[in-house]
């Protein structure tokens, strides 16, 4: 895959948001990608920009979005040059980098939403930024998909800690308000007037030439407050130094405005070492309950929680910090490639549907989901001579029982069905397995069925993998009609489905939820299907007569093996996307372009053996009432 990433200035600049995109690029490239840079200058950036767009032939082209101040205007006007997907990968939303809305910030919001209506899809560094954008374009906007993917931390070996009465704070950041270096030192000027007995110092480490202006404010609030003794100014540190500055600091302290995600937080973390941060933003979800989450607004709030700090300083804050610092090194970009390329590629077109091919793929699924003591339960202490299936299909449960040595030859097995087709596959079957005239099929309506007295009354009655397609109080008691003695009710769902792992968290709840409620509007008999027919059966057959001997979970679980899904088992996911595709294609409060996105991306997951689906269900046996 051929990719460009479009940048404001040179790709080896120093801040979070830089190396974020530096380790993005080469974990790409260490996959085989090709990922081009295209720098743009300060001055007049769109031409360069045209010059690349014209000139270059990627799949995919991400804008780092903190571009969007001078294109987004030339990028409305000349929107005809986009000519492949275009993604932004936005670390924050730059109108939150005022610590106070001010007269300007509406135009900055409106600039930002203009451009990123733009995209095509997203890359976040947190969840933090990823709602920020959804809030900006609001709920009307149109499904566009994203991926969220924190930086990485690289884990840091346990060090000598340099050891000192008092405790060394670290400041380590641009110089620029939004870190809010001016509101740590007024707390920390609180801190030293209230509690002189506290002993502490701080280091501020970050570019002095960022913001000079500001540089300057913080020298002379310093000064101001009488701290020049206690706080140092080291500049902006690299290397060696740096990692002798994280060795010698007991507290990191940016009480930052807003961050998109908070890299120097989790670098702490790794070392072992509390962050202080604002309770809002991706510092506080980098930052989770370990450290110390304050209202940067407030100077007597950090005031506060430094002194609470200072007063309880012990290794069990260091511990908990190293671990919250071990679970941010866990995962490297997962998903990212597999993300970009469902954006940048078409996605596969649908797999031919047919019921019969279904039917025959879900039956080692089947087999491994039915509950066995249920199974056993059904079976305990009866002589099974003849037995009644509704909704056999092409006849593998049939097939099922033979194989478990649960019947005989010579069993009568009737196996009703609606369809002509799977009852011709199931005849053949019944040849094979069961001695001449035992075997026999009917095709019928289940409706109709329910509605009948049974003429001869059945020693078993199995109803596998449908009745969940109907209502459960009248079917429980058209079921009582049929009179047999025992029933075995299988893999009856029960209200939980999922894919895994998650594409876009509020895509994937909406499509589920919809696809459950087709369930709930299927009903028959009258009545209404329900997307929790399990737990409405347990209620519904007792009060029909029936006494529940056993019931437990048999659920379907579908994962691949090395790559590849076992038996037939991929034929099987793929059905079941064409059900959420005919299910949900066209359905009022259905995303449609979210969901042709989704149903694109599920199926690339499948044909490479990425994706575990599961479907919770219940099996039922039981003793009919009496007779």
């Amino acid at each position: 895959m051929k990719l460009a990433l479009v940048l404001p200035g040179p790709l080896d600049r120093r801040s979070g948001g830089y190396s974020y995109d530096l380790d993005w690029c080469g974990h790409l490239r260490s996959l085989g990608h090709d990922v081009a840079v295209w720098s743009l200058p300060a001055r007049s950036p769109h031409r360069e920009l045209r010059r690349r767009l014209v000139s270059e032939t990627p799949e995919l082209v991400v804008f780092d979005a903190l571009v969007h101040r001078p294109l987004v205007g030339w990028l409305e006007r000349n929107i005809g040059l986009k000519t492949v997907p275009w993604l932004a990968l936005v670390h924050h939303l730059a109108w939150l980098e005022d610590p106070e809305p001010t007269g300007a910030t509406p135009g900055k919001k409106a600039r930002e939403r203009r451009f990123l209506a733009l995209m095509d899809a997203f890359l976040f560094n947190s969840e933090n930024t990823r709602q920020t954008v959804s809030d900006l374009l609001g709920p009307g906007a149109p499904f566009r998909p994203s991926l969220v993917n924190r930086p990485p931390v690289a884990p840091v070996l346990p060090g000598e800690k340099s050891s000192s009465a008092e405790a060394r704070l670290l400041f380590l950041a641009n110089l620029t308000p939004r870190k809010n270096l001016h509101g740590l030192v007024r707390a920390l000027g609180l801190l030293a007037t209230r509690r002189p007995d506290l002993r502490w110092r701080l280091t501020v480490a970050g570019n002095p030439d960022f913001d000079r202006a500001y540089t300057r404010l913080c020298h002379r609030l310093v000064g101001e407050l009488g701290l020049g003794d206690r706080v140092a100014w080291v500049g902006r540190l690299e290397g060696q130094a740096l990692d002798r500055a994280w060795a010698a600091t007991d507290l990191l302290a940016v009480p930052s405005f807003h961050e998109g995600w908070g890299m120097v937080y989790a670098e702490a973390l790794v070392r072992g070492i509390v962050p202080l941060t604002g309770n809002q933003g991706g510092g506080a979800e980098a930052v989770g309950r370990v450290g110390l989450l304050v209202d940067p607004r407030s100077p007597l709030e950090i005031s506060r929680a430094l002194e609470g700090f200072l007063d309880h300083r012990d290794q069990g804050l260091a511990d908990r910090a190293r671990s919250r610092g071990e679970f941010l090194t866990q995962a490297i970009f997962p998903g990212l490639e597999a993300f970009l390329l469902s954006v940048a590629v078409p996605p596969p077109p649908p797999r031919p549907f047919d019921f019969d091919a279904y039917l025959e793929a879900k039956a080692s699924v089947d087999t491994r989901a039915l509950h066995p003591g249920v199974a056993e339960a059904a079976f305990a202490g009866i002589r099974v001579e003849s037995v009644v299936e509704l909704g056999g299909g092409t006849g593998t449960m049939a097939r099922r029982l033979r194989d478990w040595n649960l019947i005989d030859r010579e069993t009568r097995y009737e196996l009703v069905d609606e369809r002509a087709e799977g009852l011709k596959l199931a005849q053949a079957l019944g040849r094979d397995r069961f001695a001449p005239g035992a075997f026999t099929t009917r095709q019928a309506d289940l409706n109709d069925l329910f509605g009948e007295a049974a003429s001869t009354r059945p020693d078993l009655v199995v109803a596998h993998a449908v009745l969940d397609l109907f209502d459960a109080g009248p079917a429980a008691r058209g079921l009582a009609r049929l009179g047999a003695r025992r029933y075995w009710l299988t893999h009856i769902f029960d209200g939980m489905t999922a894919w895994e792992p998650r594409l876009d968290p509020d895509l994937d709840e909406s499509i589920l939820l919809a696809y459950h409620r087709t369930m709930d509007e299927r009903g028959r008999l009258g009545g209404e299907g329900s997307s929790r027919s399990g737990r409405a059966w347990l209620e519904a057959l007792p009060a029909a007569g029936f006494h529940i001997l056993a019931a437990g979970s048999s659920d379907w679980i579908v994962r691949p093996e090395n790559g590849a899904y076992p038996a037939k088992e991929k034929v099987f996911l793929d059905s079941l996307l064409h059900f959420f595709r005919s299910s949900l294609t066209g359905r009022a409060g259905v995303d449609q372009a979210g969901l042709a996105w989704w149903l694109g991306r599920r199926q690339t997951q499948i044909d490479r053996g990425e994706v575990t689906f599961l479907a919770h269900q219940l099996d039922i046996a039981a003793e009919g009432p009496e007779r």
